[in-house]
């Protein structure tokens, strides 16, 4: 039996076409359950993970789960299906040998021989989990992201960031970002006045399959910024220039789709409070201030390593 996830249809179809050419060598064919009441030797399930196919086999005879990953990057993609098909049986031969291996020592056949031809099973099996997963390896992102932030006290200021991001075993999510605001000027009477400065952020949280054509991310994030708050255009008041310390904390999502097997479009949205705000008076109100409830939007681009 052979099922497929993230596979065109019709290249799936074509791999289980060469897949049951490959099987009927051996009298064997890839059966359909709606259309059988036999059970099935063997369930392979089929994977597309960008450049790389997993192929996962529930061996139903000796009651193994093996597993393979398939590199794709150097197969032309008309010989992709083929590659695949060869794989998958190759796969299956695997996990059958031992059984191979059994009836040759039954039959007298050279132990020497039979452990030579079963050489190549221990290069294609790796051990996956309870659930027939293959654990994810940590990946790596490094990534550029636009942002918008916003608060009630005539704040709104743009931001641009680099960032670098670890999802580790498959979910998990850790991203340092750092990059320069600048806002908007707010006006009064007095003048006007801007905050611009430095700003970081830590997230940590967790992730969908990031593997997939689309993914989703949620997490708890911590900010803190040094802003500069400046005067312009004084007219009852002389200008001023002073630094302040912004500390915020929230939540986060981020949604993420893949442009490329490498490249990821990624939006963000961040609702939190500011815990040690800053802002800026003109001796009795507040001209421009960051605090109470903050807004954070962000769009980017992520690149895998």
């Amino acid at each position: 039996m052979l099922e497929g996830r993230g596979f065109a249809p019709a290249l799936f179809a074509e791999v289980r076409t060469d897949f049951a050419t490959e099987l009927r060598h051996r009298g064997l064919d890839v059966c359909d359950p709606a259309a059988t009441e036999r059970a099935p030797a063997a369930l392979v399930e089929l994977e597309a993970r960008d450049d790389m196919v997993v192929i996962e086999l529930d061996d139903r005879i000796t009651h193994k789960r093996v597993a393979r990953d398939l590199p794709l990057r150097t197969i032309p993609a008309n010989g992709r299906a083929l590659a695949i098909a060869i794989a998958i049986d190759e796969l299956l031969r695997a996990s059958w040998a031992e059984l191979t291996l059994t009836r040759a020592r039954a039959s007298g056949e050279d132990d020497d021989s039979s452990e030579d031809e079963s050489d190549p099973v221990s290069t294609d099996r790796r051990t996956v989990n309870a659930r027939g997963r293959a654990k994810q390896p940590a990946r790596y992102q490094l990534g550029v992201d636009l942002g918008y932030l916003h608060t009630d006290d005539n704040f709104d200021a743009f931001s641009l960031s680099a960032r670098a991001a670890v999802r580790p075993w498959g979910w998990g999510w850790f991203e340092l970002s750092m990059g320069g605001l600048s806002s908007l000027p707010a006006s009064s009477a007095a003048g006007d006045v801007l905050a611009a400065g430095f700003r970081s952020t830590f997230t940590v949280g967790a992730c969908s399959r990031h593997d997939r054509a689309a993914h989703g991310c949620a997490g708890v994030r911590a900010g803190v910024s040094l802003l500069s708050f400046r005067g312009l255009n004084p007219e009852m008041a002389r200008a001023r220039s002073d630094l302040g310390v912004l500390v915020d904390g929230g939540l986060v999502g981020q949604l993420g789709t893949r442009l490329s097997s490498t490249l990821t479009l990624l939006g963000e949205l961040g609702v939190g409070a500011v815990l040690q705000g800053v802002k800026a008076t003109d001796g009795e109100n507040t001209v421009l201030g960051v605090t109470g409830l903050l807004l954070a939007v962000n769009l980017g681009l992520g690149f895998d390593l």
